[in-house]
């Protein structure tokens, strides 16, 4: 019974494993995802680029990428091009960055 006890605990640990396993691969799946989006970042509201957005804020979205798009085409510059991906997406960086950018106008 002691061995059948061991075997049942070992069945287990590998399905917890196989559980972990599918788990880590569907985080890096999700991962992907993101990566795809971060190329987009400039031009994307951040609540776009982390997943936040409704179906509804579509006129919203189109608002902001036309703002970013017209912004690099008034400049010349790609907007945000100063910061990274991670504070494009963290939304003290993007406001203080469109605090400077309405600024310098």
């Amino acid at each position: 019974q002691q061995q059948l006890l061991q075997e049942q605990q070992q069945l287990q640990e590998q399905q917890q494993q196989q559980q972990a396993a599918a788990w880590a691969l569907s985080a890096a799946l999700r991962q992907f995802d993101w990566c795809e989006r971060m190329l987009q970042l400039p031009w994307s509201p951040p609540s776009v680029c982390l997943g936040l957005s409704q179906p509804d804020e579509k006129k919203y979205i189109d608002v902001y990428s036309f703002g970013a798009v017209f912004w690099q085409i008034l400049t010349g510059l790609q907007p945000f091009a100063e910061l990274s991906s991670a504070q494009i997406v963290t939304r003290e960086s993007a406001e203080e960055a469109l605090e400077e950018f309405m600024g310098a106008l």
